[in-house]
């Protein structure tokens, strides 16, 4: 039994967390201002690779005044004081919030390109090197597991036989 506990300990260890999907930021502002695009990176980035400490734009910078930060969750919240605020980043007269849903870009008050943004948007990373295979490290503790069953099952057979 205490095998049995111990291989199921080790496997939890080495197995892959299970996976979730985290939209990317632009598909979220997307989403809660009901746009009919998904605006570019460069919103508030500098470039379309995104990033921390890339936020450069007025509407990325009111966006982090209004309380926006690493932590996905605080983007609806930045969006809803844009919209109660009715900031104007770029000060044209018109607010940032009506300028996306118009498909104007608040920094600069002119319809976004056409241009398709990579598909992986700024939210994502790339991974440098592709994950291991943790296939020989189930494999190993499949086989500990086994070893110290069998193990416990020969002591318990020759206690049986005296």
């Amino acid at each position: 039994m205490r095998a049995l506990y111990y291989s199921t300990f080790g496997l939890t260890l080495f197995l892959p967390n299970v996976a979730h999907a985290v939209q990317t930021y632009p598909a979220e502002i997307q989403a809660h201002l009901g746009l009919s695009f998904t605006p570019p990176c460069t919103l508030c980035h500098a470039s379309s690779n995104g990033g921390l400490a890339t936020v450069v734009t007025p509407f990325g910078k009111s966006m982090m005044g209004a309380g926006l930060s690493t932590n996905f969750d605080s983007l609806d919240v930045a969006l809803d004081r844009l919209t109660a605020s009715n900031t104007d980043s770029n000060g044209d007269g018109s607010p940032d919030v009506q300028e996306l849903k118009d498909g104007n870009d608040p920094d600069t008050g002119k319809p976004f390109a056409t241009v398709e943004q990579q598909q992986f948007g700024c939210g994502a990373m790339i991974a440098r090197k592709p994950p291991r295979s943790r296939t020989s490290a189930v494999l190993a503790w499949a086989y500990f597991a086994l070893a110290l069953s069998r193990r416990g099952r020969s002591k318990h057979s020759v206690v049986a036989d005296r």
